[in-house]
C-alpha cells in the first residue's frame, strides 16, 4: 500500500475514534490475556500471539512455575545460568512477545519438591530459597542482553489467600498463618527481583475475590481479600510494592459483571472502595492490576454463558473495571479453549474460531491501547507524548542511534496543524517521549500520527489521540 494512502487511512480511523464519548476518557492501560497452553506450550503459539496482538493485547500474564523451572536444587540459585534452571520456553515467549509489541508479566508460583516440607506445590517455601530464585529470574530478563528482553512486570504467588495455592492458611489453633508467611515470601521475592532488575514493577496480592476467614470453609481454608490486605498492612516494616493484583471473578457461572460483594470480599463493583481502603491501610495510593477475570461458555462448560452473553458480560465488566482510576491492568483468562482444561472461557474456540467475545475484547482494548494511546494534555506550548515501541526493542543494540520519525498533528476537521522530523531514544521499557511543536487549544481534540523507523529496518505507524483540558 502506498505510504501516503496508508497514512490517510490511519488518520481517517483516528478521527472516527476521536468522536465524543459518554464515558470517562480512555487512558493507556496494560490489557491482555493469560493462557499458558496457547502461548507457552502449543505448536501454534506464534499464531496465537499474532492473534492476541491483533486484539490489541499489550500484556500476557504467565505463571513462572518455580517447580518446572528448577526441578532440582541449583548449586547457585541466584545465578540464572545455573544448569538446574530451565527457562527455555519462557525465553522464547518473552522474545516472541516483544517482537509483537506485547509485554510479558511473570507471576512467581509453585514450590519445588526440594524446597517444600510437604512436597506440594502450594507449600510456603523458605523465603531465602524463593528470594534467590526471584533474583535469578529478575537478572535473566533485565533487557541488557540481546535475546533476553526486559520483563518489567511481576507478581508474587497466585491467590495466596486460598489453601489451594498457599498452605497453611491457619494453624491448628485457628490463628492466621498465610498473611505472615506470604509477607516474608513477598519481601524476599520482590527484593530478589529488584536486585537483579531494578526497573521491575512487582505487585503484591494476586488475591482471589472471596474467602471465609476461617480454618474450614465450604471448599477450603481461605482468607477474604480485604482481611488478607488488613493483615499484610499490619506487618512492620511495611511491605514495599508497586501495585495490588486481584482477581475479581463473578459469583458462579453467571454472576453480574459489575457485582458488589459483601466486604471483605471484593468483586468488580468493589474496586473503587477497595482501592480507597488499600490507600488507608498502606498510607499511599495503590495502583490495582486485575490479573484474572473471565466467564466460561456453554457448550464447552455446562452452565456457562452463551457466546453472546459472554461478549456482553466481558464488555460490561471491562467498562466497569477501567472506570476506576486506580486500575492499570486488565487480563482475561483464557485466550483459547483447550480440551481437557478446567476453564473454558476463551475468546476463541478450541479450533481457533473466534467467539463474539474476541471482537468485544478487541473493540474495548483498542480504546486503551498503550501503543496508540488516548492522552489528556494541558493547553500549553509543545506538549509531550509517550509512545510504546516495544517491538523496536527486540533487535536494539548498545550504541544504536535514536529512532527516526515524521509526525503530523491534525485537528478534528483533518487540517494539518504541525509536522516535524525529530529523533527519540528508546528507554528500557521500549518507550519514547516525543515533544509536539504546537500550542493546543483548550477543550479541543487532536490526532497525532507518527511514521517511525530505526537502524534495523523496523517501521511502524502509531496514533495518539490528544484530549486537551479546558484550562
Amino acid at each position: 500500500m502506498p505510504r501516503r494512502l496508508r497514512i490517510l487511512l490511519v488518520l481517517a480511523a483516528a478521527i472516527a475514534v476521536a468522536a465524543p464519548a459518554a464515558s470517562a476518557q480512555p487512558r493507556p492501560l496494560y490489557i491482555g490475556f493469560e493462557d499458558e497452553p496457547s502461548f507457552l506450550w502449543s505448536n501454534d503459539r506464534f499464531t496465537m500471539l499474532d492473534r492476541a496482538a491483533a486484539a490489541h493485547a499489550s500484556v500476557i500474564r504467565v505463571i513462572a512455575n518455580w517447580r518446572d523451572i528448577a526441578p532440582t536444587r541449583p548449586r547457585n540459585a541466584a545465578n540464572p545460568g545455573d544448569p538446574a534452571y530451565h527457562f527455555e520456553g519462557f525465553d522464547d515467549l518473552v522474545w516472541q512477545g516483544v517482537l509483537r509489541g506485547i509485554r510479558i508479566m511473570f507471576t512467581i508460583w509453585g514450590t519445588p519438591t526440594w524446597a517444600s516440607a510437604s512436597h506440594k506445590l502450594n507449600a510456603a517455601p523458605r523465603p531465602s530459597d524463593l528470594g534467590a530464585f526471584c533474583r535469578a529470574v529478575g537478572s535473566r530478563y533485565t533487557g541488557r542482553y540481546r535475546g533476553h528482553p526486559l520483563v518489567g512486570l511481576y507478581s508474587v504467588w497466585n491467590e495466596p489467600n486460598k489453601e489451594q495455592f498457599l498452605s497453611p492458611q491457619f494453624d491448628a489453633q485457628g490463628h492466621h498463618r498465610a498473611p505472615g508467611l506470604y509477607a516474608a515470601m513477598f519481601r524476599a521475592c520482590a527484593a530478589g527481583i529488584k536486585s537483579g532488575n531494578p526497573r521491575a514493577l512487582v505487585a503484591v496480592g494476586e488475591t482471589a475475590p472471596r474467602g471465609s476467614d476461617a480454618p474450614r470453609g465450604r471448599v477450603q481454608a481461605s482468607h477474604s481479600p480485604g482481611r488478607f490486605a488488613q493483615l499484610l498492612a499490619r506487618v512492620r516494616p511495611r511491605l514495599r510494592f508497586d501495585a495490588w493484583a486481584h482477581h475479581p471473578y463473578p459469583t458462579g457461572f453467571r454472576g453480574a459483571p459489575a457485582a458488589t460483594f459483601a466486604w471483605p470480599n471484593v468483586g468488580v463493583g468493589n474496586l473503587n472502595g477497595f482501592e480507597q481502603r488499600l490507600t488507608r491501610m498502606f498510607g499511599r495510593p495503590v495502583p490495582i492490576w486485575l490479573t484474572e477475570f473471565a466467564y466460561q461458555t456453554a457448550p464447552e462448560r455446562p452452565r456457562g454463558l452463551s457466546y453472546g452473553q459472554q461478549a456482553s458480560y466481558l464488555a460490561r465488566a471491562f467498562a466497569a473495571s477501567v472506570s476506576v482510576p486506580a486500575v492499570r491492568m486488565f487480563v482475561w483468562y483464557v485466550f483459547r479453549d483447550t480440551r481437557g482444561q478446567l476453564w473454558q472461557s476463551g475468546v476463541l474456540r478450541t479450533n481457533g474460531t473466534p467467539k463474539p467475545s474476541y471482537d468485544a475484547f478487541r473493540s474495548q482494548a483498542a480504546k486503551y491501547d498503550v501503543a496508540n494511546p488516548t492522552v489528556t494534555i494541558a493547553p500549553r506550548l509543545d506538549p509531550r507524548v509517550m509512545l510504546s515501541l516495544v517491538d523496536f526493542k527486540a533487535d536494539q543494540l548498545p550504541g544504536d542511534p535514536p529512532v527516526g520519525m515524521t509526525y503530523r498533528v491534525f485537528d478534528r476537521t483533518g487540517t494539518l496543524i504541525a509536522t516535524a522530523q525529530p529523533r527519540a531514544t528508546l528507554d528500557a521499557w521500549g518507550r519514547i517521549a516525543v515533544v509536539l511543536r504546537f500550542r493546543p487549544v483548550p477543550g479541543k481534540t487532536y490526532v497525532a500520527l507518527f511514521d517511525l523507523n530505526d537502524i534495523h529496518g523496523h517501521t511502524a505507524v502509531r496514533r495518539a489521540r490528544l484530549v486537551v483540558t479546558k484550562s
